[in-house]
């Protein structure tokens, strides 16, 4: 298999169904020689809860704070920051609280 054409270091993109989206995407991008998506772990809750708090004083703003911390879904809990320039995070958690991460 040929080296991909171009060098991408990532795509986001928010879909309704994670494992079929990985399913279908990987087939075109794995066939074009690029790997499978990587699982990234962000540790405990309070880790994201601590990150969150501090932002300000770091020039982030915390995004949907009306949704905090589940701005994605009832059983994500994650914390959306957007940055000055607008560059936005997803600071998400992978292991409920007070669990070793």
């Amino acid at each position: 298999m040929s080296a991909p054409a171009g060098r991408l270091h990532h795509v986001e993109l928010w879909v309704p169904d994670l494992p079929r989206t990985i399913a279908e995407w990987g087939w075109p991008l794995t066939s074009l020689g690029y790997e499978q998506p990587q699982d990234w772990k962000a540790g405990p809750r309070e880790q994201v809860d601590k990150l969150a708090a501090e932002a300000p004083e770091h020039g982030w703003t915390l995004l949907f704070p009306d949704r905090h911390p589940h701005a994605g879904g009832p059983g994500h809990y994650a914390a959306y920051l957007t940055s000055t320039d607008a560059y936005e995070v997803e600071l998400a958690a992978t292991t409920p609280a007070g669990s070793p991460s």
